[in-house]
């Protein structure tokens, strides 16, 4: 998954050509890190620009990276009753249950909180989740 910290690393490498650039063309220091700063800059808002737009909701405007309301599986589980290592999008992730789950169990994000994801058994043929009983 492509994320903004590529996009941050692309943004400085920008910056970087840019300021070699305009040394070989004998631009003076402060110009060449004014130009430098400003192309970094604009990639970045670029960048920004792009993500929000390819999300296609507002509401997720602000945390680009939150785990909440997808789906991913049940890695194993924890000495912890009821804590779990879950695989949501190809990242691992800390979660905690309410319901028992075993490993290969498809589970639904309900909410995340920091590095912990709040989940719930998924069950995708029969409309999604169910509460606990």
């Amino acid at each position: 998954m492509f994320v903004y910290t590529h996009f941050a690393l692309v943004a400085i490498g920008g910056g970087f050509i840019t300021f070699a650039l305009l040394g070989m063309v004998d631009a003076g220091l402060w110009f060449r890190l004014v130009v430098a700063t400003l192309v970094s800059v604009g990639i970045l808002l670029v960048a920004r620009w792009l993500i929000v737009r390819r999300g296609g909701s507002r509401s997720r405007e602000a945390n680009w990276f939150s785990a909440q309301g997808k789906t991913g599986v049940v890695k194993k589980r924890t000495a912890t009753p009821g804590k779990y290592i879950v695989q949501v999008e190809g990242e691992e992730w800390l979660a905690w249950s309410d319901q028992p789950l075993e490993p290969g169990d498809r589970i639904y994000v309900e909410r995340q909180d920091g590095t912990y994801l709040y989940v719930r058994r998924y069950f995708p043929g029969e409309g999604g989740v169910r509460s606990s009983g």
